[in-house]
């Protein structure tokens, strides 16, 4: 092991400094021309497409290197074109995509100029996107609305016509691995060759035709990590099959690995690898323990011993039958906690959330993937044939119906969604280490499986009991978040699981903040307030709405010709107009525009705030918004006098405050600066 330890360690070493980062010193932070081609088909994030550019060419030099850009306007180019760009490039330090091979990307669409040549590059790789392509078109014909957007993530992991509603709901649930694709749907799709070698032998034919399958499969649906790290397990098992030899699972897993990282080390960085090696080793070694002793205590393994026993034949095959579907949910219950429990500190990690019914979900939503995926395919196979796949294809859409009423419903759940920011969570996985390692030991020792079952039983009651105590005595109240910057401010205002921005300018920095505070929000953005089209109020929210599910969008019309916003679908505040929103059930907010400036009246209970913009003039403002116990703003407003407030925060230049502090606190119990800080207001 030690030995396995220190020779990745060298790979990874020589990688880093032969191949990849003469690559950075050479070629970063400059302007370059390459030829190459679009190495995929271009992938839609949000309102931005990306793409991914292999080179044959660097500054007329024989390079092979890739490189991603992203754009938010039409690139009249597809996949496989031949191309000439022209860009300046940076080193890309994202683990993703450094574990894809791809260690430059250019940075906007000002320093990018591509253009065809007019041909096209062809290798084996194309004609898998081909096929993608041509898979995507049987399921047009076949699907539509969410069932079509469902079948596409489910089979081939594209998820660009997903609605938001339910991409989120996966998240929130922790079930995004079903619409991901992974080694469970190779599983699944490869279970019939496995079926057939039981029935019927495994012969070459056979052999030859489930590892081509593989292949092609994997090509499909784009060479993920964890459809590889399945298939080269799969293929061991087949051969091993063919030539009556057991195959070892801890082996496959090892050359599995050994695959994925030969050609690229950086390939240890990517999250869906390692989530997809912590969940099979958790499976390797949890599952049959886990389902052995819950057979054993329930009994259901006498009743089959029993069942078997029985001197009548027709009724001996029938309980034995009857008793496939307790077993079949004690598997499915097994392989779920054993995959949760080895990736949840992983998820963690990355994600820094948690579900708590990704298990009692997963047993009821594989079985339903797993029907989605055999139609879907039979669709696609027999898409010449008249009727038939009109049958399959209404089979898999019934499915995908209740697999989106199911996941949609439990994310609605408390624990659907668990901030892994939280005491609790780093007791339970210190404890779930701890009783892994302790059960192992005993197990090793021969003294009965039981051992990881009670694990398991310990981690979840440490797991859910921790949740209930922090549920239930949970801070409930409303608060205003206010982030100030050089950059602008972000102001949100949450409650429980609403939240709602009515700011959202700033710096990258104060942005990282906020997306922490919306994570925890299982609901995501429930309604966005642009008080005016400068930067300072609304230059991050095109990253919000890319990377949160937003819901109303209201924006001050005032730089409509100028604003390089997203704004499709947003709803328009008119000058010299009065609106009221409802951000939760205990906070309204009134959006007062004049020809010139927005003021917001943030008001609940106990509390009322009022938002300003620059330039803002208090005599043209009605007398009951002068009054506020909190005033936020970027300037001294004209005819500040007919202000008044307990406390003025103002978070402009220094120089600004400092000229009129006299006179504003006249007008205010308190002024503070709140310029560089992170402010909570409670409501």
């Amino acid at each position: 092991m030690s030995g396995t330890a220190l020779l990745a360690v060298l790979s990874l070493f020589l990688y880093q400094n032969i191949i990849y980062q003469p690559i950075i010193d050479k070629y970063s932070d400059k302007e370059i021309k390459l030829t190459g081609y679009i190495a995929d088909e271009p992938e839609l994030s949000g309102k931005a497409v990306n793409y991914v550019i292999e080179t044959h060419t660097v500054n007329g030099e024989e390079v092979n290197c890739k490189i991603s850009f992203r754009t938010y306007y039409e690139l009249e180019a597809e996949e496989f074109d031949e191309v000439n760009v022209t860009a300046k490039v940076f080193e890309n330090d994202s683990p993703y995509s450094k574990s894809r091979g791809i260690f430059l990307y250019t940075e906007t669409d000002e320093n990018l100029s591509v253009k065809k040549t007019g041909e096209k590059h062809t290798n084996l790789y194309s004609y898998a996107v081909s096929l993608r392509k041509a898979v995507k078109s049987v399921f047009d014909k076949y699907f539509s609305g969410k069932e079509l957007a469902l079948v596409k993530a489910i089979i081939l992991g594209d998820k660009s016509s997903l609605p938001d509603d339910i991409r989120q709901a996966f998240n929130t649930t922790g079930t995004s691995f079903l619409i991901v694709v992974s080694g469970m749907h190779l599983s699944f799709a490869i279970a019939g060759f496995l079926f057939l070698s039981k029935k019927l032998g495994m012969h070459l034919p056979l052999l030859i035709a489930s590892i081509l399958f593989t292949i092609v499969f994997a090509a499909v649906t784009g060479f993920n990590p964890s459809v590889i790290r399945a298939g080269v397990m799969q293929i061991i098992v087949l051969v091993g099959t063919y030539l009556n030899r057991q195959h070892d699972n801890i082996v496959s897993l090892g050359i599995a690995a050994l695959v994925l990282t030969l050609g690229n080390p950086f390939a240890v960085g990517n999250i869906g690898m390692m989530l997809s090696f912590a969940t099979m080793l958790g499976i390797v070694l949890w599952s049959k323990p886990i389902y052995s002793a819950i057979q054993r205590v329930t009994g259901l393994k006498k009743a089959k011993i029993a069942a078997y026993q029985l001197k009548n034949k027709f009724a001996s095959k029938f309980i034995v039958l009857i008793l496939k579907i307790p077993s079949l949910i004690i598997m499915l219950f097994a392989v779920s906690v054993s995959a949760s429990l080895w990736a949840m500190p992983l998820t963690v990690i990355a994600f820094e959330k948690i579900s708590g019914l990704t298990v009692i979900i997963s047993i009821m939503a594989e079985p339903l993937a797993a029907i989605i995926l055999w139609c879907a395919m039979l669709t696609v196979i027999l898409s010449w044939a008249p009727v038939l796949p009109n049958i399959f294809a209404f089979a898999a859409s019934i499915c995908c119906k209740i697999i989106s009423w199911l996941i949609t419903g439990f994310a609605k759940q408390p624990m659907a969604s668990i901030d892994a920011d939280e005491l609790y969570i780093y007791i339970w996985l210190g404890a779930t280490i701890f009783f892994a390692f302790l059960c192992y030991i005993l197990w090793r020792h021969r003294k009965g499986a039981f051992y990881p079952m009670l694990a398991v039983l310990l981690s979840i009651i440490t797991l859910y009991t921790g949740f209930s105590v922090t549920y239930f005595f949970r801070d409930t109240k409303p608060h205003l978040t206010l982030n100030c910057d050089s950059g602008g401010m972000i102001a949100a205002v949450k409650r429980d699981n609403y939240l709602s921005l009515i700011s959202c300018g700033g710096t990258q920095k104060g942005y990282k903040k906020t997306a922490k505070i919306v994570k925890k929000n299982a609901d995501g953005i429930n309604m966005v307030v642009i008080p005016s089209q400068v930067k300072k109020y609304s230059g991050l929210y095109n990253e919000f709405s890319e990377e949160f599910d937003v819901g109303k969008v209201f924006v001050y019309d005032n730089r409509k010709a100028s604003s390089d916003l997203d704004l499709d679908g947003a709803r328009s505040i008119q000058k010299n107009s009065k609106i009221s929103l409802i951000l939760n059930p205990e906070v309204h907010d009134t959006v007062y525009a004049t020809d010139k400036f927005t003021c917001q009246y943030i008001k609940s209970e106990n509390t009322t705030v009022l938002f300003m913009t620059a330039g803002c003039d208090m005599s043209k403002l009605p007398e009951n918004m002068r009054e506020a116990d909190y005033v936020v703003t970027y300037s001294v407003p004209k005819h500040f006098e007919l202000m008044k407030c307990k406390t003025l925060m103002f978070w402009g230049r220094t120089d600004m405050l400092e000229k009129y502090s006299d006179e504003l606190n006249s007008v205010s119990e308190k002024v503070t600066d709140v310029r560089n800080q992170m402010i909570t207001i409670d409501l």
